[in-house]
């Protein structure tokens, strides 16, 4: 500004360029030391070999000569460092060094040295060129003075890169290669007498030459006419002179000359040595000059041989000179020896699968070969066999055989129930209905004899016609029924003229010392008639009884009339009720098909009127269901109307709790009676069967072809009666949360028509039998199976089973049937031919034969009170535990004494220990835990596996004394414990392993009946536990008899034991030293005889209380079983 007294100062750090500066703009940066302004105003940095120490200088100052900066905007003269020529460059402590060798520079003032390429060095350091840069000398190479590279020679080895010389090879070796890298190739030095191949080996100089000198490559012959005698020869001296001629040789200078022995020969003269005649050649004279070829069937595989060696039987030679024969192919053989033809074919049934045989094999039976020189033979087709060896061709199975496999002996005769009317036959045929085939090995059938019939298909033998039955034709599947109200006197009849009239009808008898009448029902001929009236003192007696007799087919009478008992004063004549003698008019009323219907409606409402029924209103009941059963197709009407009376009944009887069975014979015969006429109902089918159900009651009928439906459960829920949905049919075994249920397994309707009746009956009213011992705790169900007409009550091997919902648990629980022929035909509970099982909370009953079935309480069964179950099962553990004590006890000593582990008794003795002891601990660990599932399937795994093992071993124990006592010398048999192991313990587990492979829940007790599994309802469980329970009655029982203290002690097998100890007989001591020899050792009693002593005692008391009792819960069931 204008008029100022001073100038204004830049800010810190900035100046102005020129004086007269105007503006606070015209400031900029000062320019610092190693910078200088240029005229442009900039600031510039000092250039490389230039300093500059102050600041806002306009130059920069020169390094002093030689010398230079290392770097622009040098700050001081300090920092011009002297300048590096060419093949040179400046270090870190800025001093020049030569550039290494490998590097180069051509540049000075450099601060770094350029890299040779790959493969390339320089000579010397300081290098200014990269045309210094030569190719490195590689190992086996060596830089010379020259700088080229040289190879090592012969005898050295350089294993480094650019090295100045090689490395000589260690004294007495040598490399015999230029350029050897490594010490390795340095090899022993060919000496004088030898010389080095072209392959690099050292070789003796052969005779006539000889090397003085060591490391040649060749040898130096010996002057004309002179020779040496052997190989290396290190001297002309040993060269001699040899006029031998060919044939001959010299054996050293100036010895005779010697003929060449048989097998070599000499071709040339003045030679040393013979030569040994090549394999496949021979010599057998001396002085030879040649040999001579094998001849074709001999052979000679080494050298020098006088003779050739004849071709064995097997092999053949059909060349000259050869060194070896050769083997007969597979399918060929050569019996003789020295052959030089080709081996001969086997014949037709031979084979050889070998070379170099001499014979043929026969073709084994089963097999055959019609074909000449071949390896093998063929196994007899399906359907063919052959018995003898060496055949060509294969025999059809002849009529009534069959061979389902391949390569067999012989044909199977066809079993019996079948048969095969055609040779060659791979399979049997099942008889069909109405033949049958009792022998094996049957072409044929045969059939039915008349008065026979045969319902199954496949049996094994025919069936008489039941009683009520004829057939007047062979081959019949059924027989035909007698007329109604007929039947015949014996079964199996063949007419029908056998039939005649087969009951007596009602009989009323008066007591004339009383003047009483009493009234004896209808009854079947040949069988007694007993009056409703009971004696007052033994109600199980009739009053009166009578024999119903048939005097011809048409007529009938009643004799034998016998009064059972003296009528009491106050025995009243026939009691009647309101409506008795309605009953007794309709019982006379003949009824037809329009009106049969109507005739049970009326008689079910009669009885509906009253609240108690007399004896002889049920004589009149069934009188009337015996009228309306007079046909031979009953319709679902009837049925349902029949049913209803029924129904009714059962709850009269129920709800007064009347006994029915006061009128005996009467309400058996009304069961009877609607058995008979369920049967004769029209059935449905499988898809669409008859159903009539009621509260008390329910009735399911169809006919099939094989085994669609098998039977039919009953949902009970929470109703208080059978529900019209609570029916359900089963098409399979495989039925989830059975309540109450009846079925046939599969296997029983095989013929080819089937109708099944079956019947679930709620309350058990009209089952009052005269004897108290048997209370119904279950549901009643029935079934009824008609095959090809023929009503089936015995299943022989077959079984229905029945299964129940569990109202009632006790340990007197039985299954029972009705029999219709007990009490005087009044009926009552049996339960033979049924078997019990309880699982999964059902009662479960198998039964051989057909009738109406239930869950029974034998209130006479004897049972083990609670203190003597307690104290068995106490006995039980404390024998178990002895047991393991004992074994443990001598299992620990063979063990810990080595000299007890050297004989073969004692390694048998504690091998079985094991098994014995393994078992013991399971089942006292385990058997309480059977109610779960897997820890079940454990346990009896487990035992199953050691108590065969156990059994195992002591076979092995068995087969030790038969080798110690019986055969004694000769017994010594090489790791005899090895031997033995494998067996023992492998064996055992092919049935464990094919039981858990086939169905492992048969370890668990069956399977297939789960609550709410997905496994068969009868499949497994019934079936298996049908057959478990059969076979435990007799073989567990035969098994487990000569331990059991329930059996006591048999005399006679103590006698049979002792005998050969008793006194009677004198002691013998070879036998008493026979029979301790097993339990001493060395003198001493050995601790195993002790175990087992406690083993068997602990047995005996666990068997005592296994068999107490036979109906057992299914655990207890499956324990004893296994045990």
């Amino acid at each position: 500004m204008a008029g100022q007294a001073s100038c204004i100062s830049c800010q810190a750090g900035t100046v102005t360029l020129q004086a007269g500066a105007t503006s606070s703009t015209q400031c900029v940066a000062i320019c610092s030391s190693g910078f200088f302004r240029t005229p442009t105003g900039s600031c510039q940095a000092c250039a490389v070999g230039t300093y500059q120490s102050d600041i806002e200088q306009s130059l920069c100052l020169l390094c002093p000569a030689g010398t230079s900066t290392n770097q622009v905007a040098s700050t001081s003269q300090t920092q011009c460092v002297a300048v590096c020529t060419s093949g040179y460059f400046l270090n870190n402590s800025y001093i020049c060094d030569a550039c290494p060798r490998g590097t180069y520079q051509p540049s000075s003032g450099q601060t770094s040295c350029l890299s040779c390429p790959t493969e390339t060095v320089t000579l010397q350091t300081g290098s200014t060129s990269f045309a210094q840069c030569v190719v490195t000398c590689k190992p086996g190479f060596f830089r010379s003075s020259n700088g080229s590279c040289q190879a090592c020679p012969v005898g050295t080895y350089q294993p480094g890169t650019e090295q100045s010389s090689c490395i000589s090879c260690p004294s007495g070796t040598t490399a015999i290669q230029i350029a050897s890298t490594s010490s390795t190739l340095c090899i022993v030095a060919c000496s004088a007498g030898f010389f080095r191949t072209t392959n690099g080996s050292c070789q003796a100089c052969p005779v006539g030459t000889y090397q003085e000198n060591s490391e040649q490559s060749s040898c130096v012959p010996c002057p004309t006419g002179t020779s040496t005698n052997h190989n290396a020869s290190t001297s002309q001296t040993q060269c001699a002179v040899n006029n031998c001629s060919a044939g001959t040789y010299q054996g050293f200078p100036g010895s005779p000359c010697t003929p060449c022995a048989s097998g070599t020969y000499q071709p040339q003269p003045r030679q040393s040595a013979c030569i040994q005649c090549p394999a496949g050649t021979y010599q057998p004279n001396i002085t030879s000059t040649e040999c001579l070829k094998c001849s074709p069937g001999s052979y000679q595989n080494i050298n020098g041989s006088s003779s050739c060696i004849s071709c064995n039987s097997g092999e053949y030679q059909p060349y000259f000179g050869q060194t070896s024969c050769i083997q007969c192919s597979a399918g060929t053989y050569q019996s003789n020896t020295g052959t030089s033809t080709l081996c001969n074919l086997c014949d037709p049934g031979f084979y050889q699968n070998e070379t170099g045989s001499f014979s043929c094999v026969l073709c084994e039976v089963g097999t055959y070969q019609p074909s000449a020189g071949k390896y093998s033979c063929i196994a007899c087709p399906k359907g063919r066999y052959q018995g003898r060896k060496g055949s060509t061709m294969c025999e059809l199975c002849e009529a009534g055989n069959y061979q389902p496999d391949d390569g067999r002996a012989t044909c199977i005769a066809c079993p019996s129930g079948t048969y095969q009317g055609q040779n060659g036959s791979t399979s049997c045929v099942m008889c069909d209905p109405g033949f049958y085939q009792n022998n094996t090995g049957g072409s044929s059938c045969n059939p039915c004899e008349e008065g026979y019939y045969n319902s199954i298909i496949g049996d094994k033998s025919c069936r008489r016609c039941e009683i009520g039955t004829y057939q007047n034709s062979t081959g019949q599947s059924f027989c035909f029924p007698c007329p109604n109200k007929y039947t015949t006197q014996n079964d199996g009849e063949r007419s029908v003229q056998a039939c005649f009239q087969g009951y007596c009808p009602e009989y009323r008898y008066i007591i004339q010392a009383h003047n009483i009448s009493v009234i004896i029902p209808s009854t079947k001929i040949n069988q007694a008639g007993y009056s409703w009236n009971r004696c007052k003192k033994d109600p199980s007696k009739a009053l009166v009884s009578a024999f119903c007799q048939n005097i011809s087919r048409t007529e009938v009478i009643w004799t034998q009339e016998k009064e059972e008992c003296t009528p009491e004063p106050d025995t009243q004549d026939v009691q009647t009720s309101p409506i008795s003698e309605q009953l007794h008019n309709i019982s006379k009323i003949a009824v037809n098909d329009t009106d049969r219907v109507n005739i049970l409606q009326q008689t079910n409402a009669l009885i509906k009127s009253v609240d108690v029924l007399t004896p002889v209103d049920y004589g009149y009941l069934a009188d009337i269901l015996d009228n309306t059963n007079l046909v031979d197709t009953v319709s679902k009407e009837v049925l349902n109307a029949t049913l209803d009376v029924i129904d009714t009944l059962l709850i009269l009887n129920s709800s007064s709790n009347q006994n029915s069975q006061t009128s005996p014979g009467a309400p058996n015969r009304i069961l009877k009676l609607v058995e008979d006429i369920t049967s004769k109902t029209e059935g449905g089918t499988s898809d669409n069967p008859v159903k009539a159900i009621k509260p008390n009651i329910a009735v399911t009928v169809w006919e099939q072809v094989g085994a669609k439906l098998i039977g039919i459960n009953v949902w009970s829920g929470n109703a208080a009666g059978i529900q019209d949905n609570s029916v359900q049919q089963l098409h399979d075994l495989k039925g989830e949360g059975l309540d109450d249920a009846i079925y046939f397994h599969p296997d029983i309707l095989n013929a080819t028509k089937n109708k099944i009746v079956m019947t679930a009956i709620w309350d058990d009213a009209l089952f009052k039998a005269g004897s108290e011992r048997y209370k119904v705790v279950s549901k009643i169900m029935a079934a009824k199976l008609i095959q090809n007409g023929v009503s089936i009550t015995h299943l022989d091997n077959n079984y229905i089973t029945s299964v129940f919902l569990i109202t009632e648990d006790d340990s007197r629980i039985i299954c029972g049937y009705w029999d219709y022929t007990l009490n005087q035909n009044g009926g009552g509970w049996a339960s033979d031919g049924c078997n019990y099982t309880k699982y999964n909370k059902r009662h479960v009953c198998t039964c051989n034969h057909l009738t109406n079935f239930a869950v029974l309480v034998d209130l006479d069964a004897k049972t083990i009170s609670a203190e003597h179950a307690r104290a068995l099962e106490i006995i039980t553990f404390v024998g178990l535990i002895l047991s393991i004590i004992g074994l443990s006890l001598t299992i620990l000593t063979f063990m810990c004494f080595r000299h007890l582990r050297r004989g073969r008794g004692q390694q048998t003795l504690f091998c079985l220990c094991i098994p014995m002891v393994s078992y013991s601990i399971v089942f006292l660990a385990g058997i309480q835990r059977t109610e779960f599932y897997v820890p079940c399937i454990v346990v009896s795994v487990l035992l199953h596996y050691f108590i065969l093992a156990s059994f195992m071993w002591m076979l092995v124990e068995g087969i030790l004394q038969y080798l110690r006592f019986v055969k004694v010398l000769g017994t010594y048999i090489p790791n005899f414990l090895i031997k033995t192991s494998l067996p023992a313990w492998g064996i055992p587990l092919v049935p464990v392993i094919a039981m858990l492979a086939y169905n492992y829940n048969l370890y668990y007790g069956g399977s297939g009946f789960e609550i709410n599994g997905s496994a068969s309802a009868a499949e497994g469980l019934p079936d298996t536990l049908r057959r478990f329970q059969d076979a435990n009655t007799a073989a567990v029982k035969t098994l487990l008899r000569p331990m059991c203290l329930e059996e006591c002690v048999d005399p006679a097998a103590i006698k049979t034991l002792l005998r050969p100890m008793c006194l009677k007989e004198c002691v013998d001591p070879a036998a008493v030293k026979t029979l301790l020899r097993p339990l001493c050792l060395e003198q001493c009693v050995y601790p195993a005889a002790v175990a087992l002593w406690i083993t068997k005692i602990a047995n005996s008391v666990l068997l005592a209380k296994i068999t107490e009792d036979g109906r057992t819960n299914r655990k207890q069931m499956k324990v004893y079983k296994i045990t």
